[in-house]
């Protein structure tokens, strides 16, 4: 047995959420803003998933590889 924590984001951050998510091709900086806002919202385990492909991207950042642990 073990124990664990999550929390869930409101049905309106959920709507902000897919309002501002930007095209598979949107522009770098784009992408990487969406991140920063899905951390700010304590949606952690989706921003740790756009950090990641944001790191694959740009391998010359080890920041983002550090954003996506």
């Amino acid at each position: 047995m073990g124990s664990g924590r999550f929390r869930t984001v409101s049905a309106e951050a959920l709507q902000q959420v897919e309002q501002r998510r930007p095209a598979d091709k949107a522009e770098f900086s784009d992408r990487l803003l969406f991140a920063l806002m899905l951390r700010e919202m304590g949606a952690t385990q989706e921003a740790r998933e756009a950090w990641a492909r944001l790191a694959t991207e740009r391998s010359d950042l080890p920041e983002l590889a550090a954003m996506a642990k």
